[in-house]
């Protein structure tokens, strides 16, 4: 899933950022679960939640590792009341801008013409039980005391929801997913949709597909967005390719990509490691060297008992 992010109190004193997953009918699997990437003095710092069967998310644990994936410190409870405090938010600066949902129609599942009657505008980020779609997206920025808000000139019809965001000074991206014909009829999936614009003309400098994506309800599993040697870096979570014949560890793949958004060409690489389409995905890059974690079910079934899977690629 994305960098989608609610507030969840851990305790009448606490309440820490995890993703909107956590919340509703879904399950995560049990176990430690939700990682979060960040680098601290030149280290790989992933946290975690532990959650349990009665629904809480505590305590949180953090493992350090060197850039290259050697542990430097085992996972170790946080007490840290200023890591803490640093864990409740990662929302972009107002100033910076933030990229927004313009509104969310929900869409009956029983009723066919419902994508014309318009049933109800949703604000909230989890619709269970329905399909929803975006009316496009914002880029909103903090200016002169006031909220200024362009819409994005991109093709928007049927995004089920906004998944990554990357606000740089003269560019922007972001990413979302698609209700698309294509994909009628398959379970668990969406097309997932990438955008390149600059600032401040929100000129589009490319718009394409990356293929299939794995959704928990309407949301498509992706990871954050992260701007590296001139290329944007994603990860995501899609079928394998002989889904139906396979066992249910092998069923689904995390694909870790880099796109040159100049150019408009993306390069794949499918990981072997384990993954699910019940997965949350958190990246990061230290120097040269990226680091994308993820939790899935050991044995591939839902929700299943968690485990915490991660990969360290040395970036040319």
């Amino acid at each position: 899933m994305s960098f989608r992010l609610i507030i969840h109190k851990v305790s009448l004193a606490l309440a820490v950022v995890i993703p909107s997953g956590l919340v509703n009918a879904h399950t995560d699997p049990r176990g430690e679960v939700c990682p979060l990437v960040r680098v601290d003095d030149g280290c790989f710092v992933i946290y975690t939640w532990q959650y349990d069967s009665d629904h809480s998310y505590s305590p949180i644990r953090r493992t350090i590792y060197t850039p290259d994936g050697r542990i430097q410190v085992t996972s170790e409870v946080v007490t840290d009341p200023k890591i803490l405090e640093s864990l409740k938010s990662n929302e972009p600066l107002p100033s910076v801008g933030a990229i927004q949902p313009k509104e969310r129609i929900e869409l009956d599942p029983e009723d066919e013409n419902s994508s014309k009657n318009q049933k109800e505008t949703r604000t909230d980020q989890f619709v269970n039980e329905s399909r929803v779609t975006h009316q496009g997206f914002y880029l909103s920025v903090w200016q002169e005391n006031q909220m200024k808000r362009t819409l994005l000139p991109l093709k928007s019809e049927g995004a089920t929801g906004l998944e990554s965001t990357l606000v740089r000074e003269k560019e922007l991206g972001l990413a979302w997913g698609k209700l698309s014909p294509k994909f009628n009829g398959s379970d668990r999936n969406l097309e997932l949709m990438f955008a390149w614009l600059e600032r401040p003309t929100v000129k589009t400098i490319c718009e394409l597909s990356l293929g299939e994506c794995a959704t928990i309800y309407d949301f498509a599993v992706t990871s954050n967005m992260l701007w590296v040697g001139d290329r944007v870096w994603m990860a995501w979570v899609r079928k394998a390719k002989d889904y139906d014949n396979l066992p249910p560890t092998k069923q689904w793949v995390t694909v870790l990509a880099s796109i040159d958004p100049s150019a408009g060409t993306v390069k794949e690489e499918l990981l072997d490691a384990q993954s699910h389409w019940n997965a949350h995905l958190s990246m990061n890059v230290c120097g040269n060297w990226l680091c994308l974690a993820w939790h899935c079910s050991k044995d591939g079934t839902y929700p299943g008992d968690a485990q915490i899977v991660k990969e360290f690629r040395k970036l040319k």
